[in-house]
């Protein structure tokens, strides 16, 4: 099994370069698993994608046939990336709907089958998190929280960029993108309140 099919199967099993770090994100109960996170602007890019109905396990079939159909084609690519509008923890895994691709190098990209489309990827603001295989999960579920606290609305997506830099499947590092915007709202969060509110 190749190393990115490895590393996909392995994260979805368990569930860039920030530049301006933001402070006062506030305290998980381990501080090593409190991420680096940034307000970036992001460019748009296009994408190579196939669309997939159903359990994460697909990942590697999938991701293995379409780097094959891309090298056959001669098209270059680059990020290895995953978009996920559906919480798995609240869509059965037969039903879930996501996405999974490579971007490309250049925008007149011409696909000559029906398995793959091309995808443009809008660009703007995004808080981008430095995570790994191994924190995706916990970092993911802080960045909602942190968003919420701090009066930004998710707009699109969320995407995962896939780096495969480590032998060590759990170690390799990945970057989770949220597009945001600012809430035109000035709504009070009261987390303190809310997390003692027993139903």
């Amino acid at each position: 099994m190749k190393k990115g099919t490895l590393l996909l199967l392995l994260l979805l099993l368990m569930s860039c370069n920030p530049s301006k770090h933001i402070e006062g994100s506030g305290q998980l109960k381990a501080d090593k698993l409190i991420p680096k996170m940034s307000i970036e602007e992001l460019r748009g890019s296009t994408m190579v994608i196939s669309e997939v109905r159903g359990s994460f396990q697909q990942h590697p079939e999938i991701i293995e046939n379409l780097r094959s159909y891309l090298q056959e084609q001669g098209i270059t690519t680059k990020s290895c990336v995953g978009i996920y509008p559906e919480d798995p923890d609240a869509v059965p895994a037969s039903e879930l709907d996501w996405k999974v691709g490579f971007e490309v190098t250049r925008d007149d990209i011409r696909i000559d089958t029906n398995e793959y489309k091309v995808e443009s990827i809008t660009g703007g603001t995004a808080l981008v998190v430095e995570s790994s295989v191994k924190n995706s999960a916990i970092h993911g579920l802080y960045c909602k929280v942190w968003l919420l606290e701090h009066n930004y609305v998710q707009t699109q997506a969320t995407r995962m960029i896939y780096h495969f830099d480590s032998q060590n499947p759990e170690e390799q590092l990945t970057t989770i993108i949220f597009p945001i915007v600012k809430r035109t709202r000035d709504i009070p969060v009261i987390t303190k309140s809310t997390l003692n509110h027993n139903l």
